[in-house]
């Protein structure tokens, strides 16, 4: 946001001046050289403030520290990993019982806080959408995050 405001401010600092020495019939060329004049020197005299922000916010999202996903992106990515949870659940209960470290089928989150194959079972039935758009669709392969898969209590991180 604060990018946004500095952009904002800067670009009145250079329109108004611009339309100003426009209207005094200067010149579109000569116009613009004071206007750009004008707003530099505004921006460097008064607006070190709102330029350390912007800065500030550009480099975080660059550096990795502010994540950029949408809402949209955000709930996209709790439905797969959903359904990757019940694909385990399913590949587990397929191998045999399923104990207290590898999650429940009560529905409710895991102590680590992952979605149990009941509760993405839910999410299916309910209709919202899966990873490939769909009802019902293909869920994304692999385990991204980085933690131990959950029907393999003693399987290796995947990146």
């Amino acid at each position: 946001m604060a990018s946004l405001k500095y952009f904002l401010i800067r670009t009145v600092l250079f329109v108004v001046p611009f339309a100003v020495f426009m209207v005094i019939g200067i010149g579109a060329i000569l116009s613009a050289i004071f206007a750009v004049i004008f707003a530099f020197a505004v921006n460097f005299l008064f607006l070190n403030r709102q330029r350390n922000a912007a800065a500030g916010e550009v480099r975080d999202v660059f550096s990795g520290r502010k994540e950029v996903r949408t809402k949209q992106e955000l709930k996209d990515a709790e439905v797969e990993d959903a359904l990757d949870d019940a694909q385990r659940g399913q590949a587990g209960d397929a191998q045999g019982p399923m104990d207290a470290s590898a999650g429940s089928t009560s529905g409710e989150r895991t102590a680590s806080g992952e979605r149990t194959a009941a509760s993405a079972e839910r999410i299916v039935a309910s209709g919202e959408r899966t990873a490939n758009g769909a009802d019902g669709g293909e869920s994304v392969e692999g385990h991204v995050s980085g933690e131990p898969n959950d029907a393999d209590p003693g399987s290796s991180p995947k990146l």
